[in-house]
């Protein structure tokens, strides 16, 4: 508290001097102690409860500022992403019309399938075990961990990108019901592996409260 603010600073030399006994004698006054001049337990349990309440203080006053700080940089972010995905979509329906609009909507239903099916869960794992693992690890194990994670995405976005590409005929005759999406679909499959690596990664600095 700020009664504690007075007493004078002394010099660090591991004797316990005059110099010492005086700042002990006024932090025993500033916390109602008998005033002895002397380390007894009862003065270093009171200077232990001070320590910890202004450590508290302030861990939460940089712990708020930096939630503010990233709580305003992903709210910017966010509304500028959503502005330009606004404007995008509006040149896009004058670019290709309605029916074009109504197209891109079915094929961007199927490739959001097929890339929760390659990326839905893998950043929480990773969050996870890269979160547990820097409490008692290595950062050896760590990258251990990610690189692990990784080949494991590409497989499974491997199977994803095989399954879009291959079937893309089938999911545009039987599903889309319109030969045009074929193309589109073969073109975004190839994107589903970047998806997976980009939730690794993302995993891996949410572990690390990056």
């Amino acid at each position: 508290g700020a009664r504690f603010q007075n007493i004078g600073k002394i010099t660090v030399d591991g004797a316990y001097s005059g110099e010492t006994a005086a700042a002990v004698t006024e932090f025993q006054r500033a916390a109602g102690l008998p005033q002895t001049g002397e380390a007894d337990v009862e003065t270093f349990n009171r200077l232990a409860t001070v320590y910890n309440n202004f450590f508290e203080q302030v861990v939460v006053k940089v712990q708020t500022g930096k939630f503010i700080k990233n709580a305003a940089v992903l709210t910017v972010t966010a509304l500028i992403l959503r502005g330009i995905g606004m404007v995008f979509r509006v040149w896009l329906s004058g670019a290709i019309g309605a029916e074009g609009m109504g197209l891109y909507q079915l094929i961007l239903s199927v490739y959001m399938l097929a890339a929760t099916f390659a990326t839905s869960g893998i950043s929480t794992a990773v969050t996870r075990l890269i979160a547990e693992e820097l409490e008692v690890g290595t950062a050896r194990s760590v990258r251990r961990i990610l690189f692990r994670s990784v080949c494991l995405t590409l497989v499974i976005a491997a199977a994803s990108t095989a399954a879009v590409f291959f079937g893309a005929g089938l999911i545009a005759k039987f599903f889309i019901k319109d030969m045009r999406a074929a193309l589109s679909l073969k073109i975004l499959a190839f994107s589903l592996p970047f998806m997976g690596i980009s939730s690794c990664i993302r995993g891996y600095f949410v572990a690390n409260r990056q």
